[in-house]
């Protein structure tokens, strides 16, 4: 068992492939010397500054298949080639975030990359 898993994750009404349902967990939570990775992702629900702190470690398509994201997250992170980890990551476009994250909508997506200047 890793110290992510010795964390545990508490319910917010998310479930989990057993069955269980998961919350996000917070930064407090994660032990300082704990080094996540992808497979993390699969298995707890973190909060968005626990995923910003470890951003460089994850692909980006893990992001958005098992984490619950913002719209400011998926527009800093997910859009920009610069975080991408696999070369697959460099295809994801706003229909792949769309389709794994329904909560979302194009129109907040654009907005937060206006914020960002990334598009006019």
């Amino acid at each position: 068992m890793n110290n992510n898993e010795e964390i545990g994750a508490s319910r917010n009404g998310e479930a989990s492939s057993g069955g269980e349902r998961l919350e996000s967990i917070a930064a407090e939570q994660v032990a300082k010397d704990s080094v996540l990775d992808d497979s993390d992702l699969r298995i707890n629900k973190y909060e968005i500054s626990v995923l910003e702190k470890n951003i460089h470690r994850f692909g980006q398509w893990t992001l958005i298949k098992w984490q619950k994201l913002t719209a400011a997250f998926c527009a800093k992170y997910i859009l920009d080639e610069a975080y991408a980890s696999y070369g697959e990551d460099t295809y994801i476009c706003m229909g792949d975030i769309l389709c794994h994250q329904p909560h979302l909508t194009r129109d907040e997506i654009v907005a937060e990359c206006r914020k960002l200047e990334k598009i006019e």
